[in-house]
Protein backbone atom coordinates (compact mmCIF):
# COMPACT_ATOMS: atom_id res chain seq x y z
CA UNK A 1 0.00 0.00 0.00
CA UNK A 2 0.88 3.66 -0.28
CA UNK A 3 3.81 4.50 2.33
CA UNK A 4 1.44 7.73 3.51
CA UNK A 5 -1.77 7.24 4.57
CA UNK A 6 -4.57 8.52 1.69
CA UNK A 7 -7.98 10.21 1.49
CA UNK A 8 -10.05 9.09 -1.50
CA UNK A 9 -12.51 11.65 -2.69
CA UNK A 10 -15.27 10.60 -5.30
CA UNK A 11 -16.51 13.78 -7.22
CA UNK A 12 -20.20 13.56 -7.75
CA UNK A 13 -21.65 16.73 -8.10
CA UNK A 14 -21.57 17.01 -11.60
CA UNK A 15 -25.02 18.05 -13.45
CA UNK A 16 -24.70 15.66 -16.02
CA UNK A 17 -26.20 17.21 -18.91
CA UNK A 18 -24.92 15.09 -21.28
CA UNK A 19 -26.53 11.88 -19.63
CA UNK A 20 -29.62 14.38 -19.58
CA UNK A 21 -29.83 15.32 -16.13
CA UNK A 22 -29.71 11.54 -14.59
CA UNK A 23 -26.53 11.34 -11.71
CA UNK A 24 -23.94 9.22 -13.70
CA UNK A 25 -23.08 7.30 -10.12
CA UNK A 26 -26.71 5.42 -10.03
CA UNK A 27 -26.28 4.05 -14.30
CA UNK A 28 -25.90 0.22 -13.94
CA UNK A 29 -22.02 -0.94 -13.67
CA UNK A 30 -22.62 -4.84 -14.47
CA UNK A 31 -25.17 -5.45 -11.75
CA UNK A 32 -24.14 -2.42 -9.06
CA UNK A 33 -24.20 1.36 -9.58
CA UNK A 34 -21.17 3.31 -10.47
CA UNK A 35 -20.83 4.67 -7.23
CA UNK A 36 -21.51 1.53 -4.84
CA UNK A 37 -18.51 -0.28 -7.46
CA UNK A 38 -16.21 2.85 -6.77
CA UNK A 39 -16.85 3.18 -3.09
CA UNK A 40 -16.04 -1.07 -3.01
CA UNK A 41 -12.76 -0.42 -5.05
CA UNK A 42 -11.35 2.60 -2.98
CA UNK A 43 -12.60 0.65 0.12
CA UNK A 44 -10.09 -2.05 -0.82
CA UNK A 45 -7.47 -0.51 -1.43
CA UNK A 46 -7.96 2.27 1.97
CA UNK A 47 -6.25 1.40 5.05
CA UNK A 48 -8.18 -0.92 7.24
CA UNK A 49 -9.43 -0.46 10.77
CA UNK A 50 -6.59 -2.10 12.42
CA UNK A 51 -4.78 1.61 12.25
CA UNK A 52 -8.02 3.24 12.56
CA UNK A 53 -11.39 3.64 12.71
CA UNK A 54 -11.79 6.80 10.69
CA UNK A 55 -13.88 6.45 6.91
CA UNK A 56 -11.37 7.17 4.30
CA UNK A 57 -13.77 7.37 1.43
CA UNK A 58 -15.60 10.06 0.88
CA UNK A 59 -18.30 11.40 -2.11
CA UNK A 60 -17.65 15.01 -2.76
CA UNK A 61 -20.00 17.11 -4.09
CA UNK A 62 -23.92 17.38 -4.05
CA UNK A 63 -24.57 13.78 -3.06
CA UNK A 64 -28.24 13.84 -2.45
CA UNK A 65 -29.22 11.70 -4.98
CA UNK A 66 -26.80 8.82 -3.43
CA UNK A 67 -27.96 6.14 -0.77
CA UNK A 68 -23.89 4.93 0.34
CA UNK A 69 -23.00 5.04 3.39
CA UNK A 70 -20.31 7.12 3.39
CA UNK A 71 -19.48 10.36 4.91
CA UNK A 72 -20.04 13.21 2.45
CA UNK A 73 -18.03 16.84 1.64
CA UNK A 74 -19.09 19.38 -0.04
CA UNK A 75 -17.64 21.69 -2.52
CA UNK A 76 -15.89 24.29 -1.15
CA UNK A 77 -16.37 27.04 -2.37
CA UNK A 78 -19.80 25.89 -4.43
CA UNK A 79 -20.51 26.93 -8.00
CA UNK A 80 -17.23 26.81 -9.59
CA UNK A 81 -17.29 23.22 -10.94
CA UNK A 82 -14.82 20.17 -10.03
CA UNK A 83 -12.55 22.79 -8.46
CA UNK A 84 -14.52 23.51 -5.63
CA UNK A 85 -14.61 19.41 -5.19
CA UNK A 86 -11.24 19.42 -5.00
CA UNK A 87 -10.18 22.29 -2.94
CA UNK A 88 -12.39 21.03 -0.45
CA UNK A 89 -11.21 17.06 -0.66
CA UNK A 90 -7.37 18.95 -0.07
CA UNK A 91 -8.21 20.48 2.76
CA UNK A 92 -10.12 17.81 4.38
CA UNK A 93 -6.85 15.70 3.31
CA UNK A 94 -4.45 18.15 4.76
CA UNK A 95 -6.73 18.20 8.34
CA UNK A 96 -5.91 14.63 8.61
CA UNK A 97 -2.31 14.58 6.90
CA UNK A 98 -3.58 12.74 4.09
CA UNK A 99 -2.57 12.46 0.48
CA UNK A 100 -5.55 13.15 -1.60
CA UNK A 101 -6.83 10.55 -4.52
CA UNK A 102 -9.18 12.27 -6.61
CA UNK A 103 -11.69 10.31 -9.00
CA UNK A 104 -14.66 11.06 -10.76
CA UNK A 105 -17.24 8.63 -10.03
CA UNK A 106 -17.72 7.56 -14.30
CA UNK A 107 -15.31 5.72 -14.49
CA UNK A 108 -16.53 1.97 -14.94
CA UNK A 109 -13.95 -0.15 -16.03
CA UNK A 110 -11.66 1.66 -13.34
CA UNK A 111 -9.59 -0.92 -11.67
CA UNK A 112 -7.59 -1.92 -8.29
CA UNK A 113 -3.73 -2.54 -10.01
CA UNK A 114 -4.55 1.46 -11.82
CA UNK A 115 -5.46 2.93 -8.47
CA UNK A 116 -2.29 1.11 -6.90
CA UNK A 117 -0.08 2.13 -9.22
CA UNK A 118 -1.77 6.02 -8.57
CA UNK A 119 -1.24 5.24 -4.84
CA UNK A 120 2.50 3.90 -4.92
CA UNK A 121 4.46 5.16 -7.88
CA UNK A 122 6.35 8.60 -8.52
CA UNK A 123 6.16 9.11 -4.01
CA UNK A 124 7.96 12.59 -4.86
CA UNK A 125 5.31 13.87 -6.92
CA UNK A 126 3.14 17.04 -5.95
CA UNK A 127 0.51 15.68 -8.37
CA UNK A 128 0.39 12.20 -10.00
CA UNK A 129 -1.89 12.07 -12.78
CA UNK A 130 -2.44 10.15 -16.43
CA UNK A 131 -2.76 12.30 -19.22
CA UNK A 132 -4.45 11.65 -23.05
CA UNK A 133 -3.62 13.59 -26.36
CA UNK A 134 -2.18 15.99 -23.94
CA UNK A 135 -4.55 16.50 -21.28
CA UNK A 136 -4.03 15.62 -17.65
CA UNK A 137 -6.97 13.36 -16.25
CA UNK A 138 -7.18 15.39 -12.82
CA UNK A 139 -10.16 13.07 -11.78
CA UNK A 140 -8.00 10.25 -11.39
CA UNK A 141 -5.41 11.97 -9.79
CA UNK A 142 -3.22 11.73 -6.39
CA UNK A 143 -1.84 15.18 -4.81
CA UNK A 144 0.03 16.55 -1.73
CA UNK A 145 -2.41 18.49 -0.78
CA UNK A 146 0.17 20.92 1.95
CA UNK A 147 1.60 21.86 -1.64
CA UNK A 148 -1.17 22.05 -4.21
CA UNK A 149 -4.10 23.93 -1.68
CA UNK A 150 -2.52 27.08 -1.85
CA UNK A 151 -2.22 26.57 -5.29
CA UNK A 152 -5.84 25.83 -6.00
CA UNK A 153 -6.74 29.42 -3.84
CA UNK A 154 -4.47 31.35 -5.34
CA UNK A 155 -6.08 30.18 -8.92
CA UNK A 156 -9.93 30.15 -7.09
CA UNK A 157 -8.67 34.20 -6.05
CA UNK A 158 -8.26 34.65 -9.94
CA UNK A 159 -11.76 33.38 -10.74
CA UNK A 160 -9.93 30.58 -12.69
CA UNK A 161 -11.37 27.17 -12.07
CA UNK A 162 -10.31 24.82 -14.56
CA UNK A 163 -8.93 21.82 -13.39
CA UNK A 164 -6.15 21.88 -16.15
CA UNK A 165 -5.11 25.04 -14.73
CA UNK A 166 -3.83 23.24 -11.58
CA UNK A 167 -1.58 20.81 -13.41
CA UNK A 168 -0.18 24.04 -15.56
CA UNK A 169 0.81 25.96 -12.16
CA UNK A 170 2.19 22.80 -10.73
CA UNK A 171 4.76 22.38 -13.77
CA UNK A 172 7.13 20.20 -13.35
CA UNK A 173 6.12 19.41 -10.32
CA UNK A 174 3.07 17.40 -11.68
CA UNK A 175 4.20 13.74 -13.01
CA UNK A 176 2.44 11.84 -15.64
CA UNK A 177 1.71 8.14 -14.85
CA UNK A 178 2.73 6.43 -17.98
CA UNK A 179 -0.68 3.71 -18.93
CA UNK A 180 -0.17 0.96 -21.56
CA UNK A 181 -2.91 1.02 -24.13
CA UNK A 182 -5.12 -1.67 -21.38
CA UNK A 183 -4.89 0.71 -18.82
CA UNK A 184 -5.89 3.28 -20.86
CA UNK A 185 -9.00 1.54 -21.78
CA UNK A 186 -9.62 1.45 -17.60
CA UNK A 187 -10.48 5.41 -18.09
CA UNK A 188 -13.00 5.37 -20.34
CA UNK A 189 -15.46 7.77 -19.00
CA UNK A 190 -19.60 7.45 -19.52
CA UNK A 191 -20.64 11.10 -20.14
CA UNK A 192 -23.23 10.30 -22.56
CA UNK A 193 -25.51 7.64 -23.27
CA UNK A 194 -23.98 7.09 -26.27
CA UNK A 195 -20.54 6.44 -23.79
CA UNK A 196 -22.44 3.77 -21.80
CA UNK A 197 -23.51 1.89 -25.37
CA UNK A 198 -19.79 2.03 -26.37
CA UNK A 199 -17.97 0.67 -23.62
CA UNK A 200 -20.63 -1.19 -21.52
CA UNK A 201 -19.33 -2.93 -18.22
CA UNK A 202 -19.74 -6.88 -18.86
CA UNK A 203 -22.63 -8.06 -15.84
CA UNK A 204 -21.49 -11.30 -13.50
CA UNK A 205 -23.14 -13.98 -15.63
CA UNK A 206 -21.08 -12.41 -18.73
CA UNK A 207 -17.73 -12.43 -16.80
CA UNK A 208 -18.19 -15.94 -15.53
CA UNK A 209 -19.08 -16.93 -18.87
CA UNK A 210 -16.22 -15.22 -19.68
Amino acid sequence: MSPAPVLFGILVGGQSRRMGGAPKGNLDAGGQSLVTRTIELCRSLAPSAADTSEERVLLVGDGRAYTADVPRLADAPPGVGPLGGLCALLTAALERRCLALALAVDLPHLDAALLRRLLLEHEAALALAPREAGRWQPLCARYRPLEVLPIVHALLARGETALQSVFHALGPDAVELDLSSAERERLHDWDTPEDVLAHPVPTWNERARG
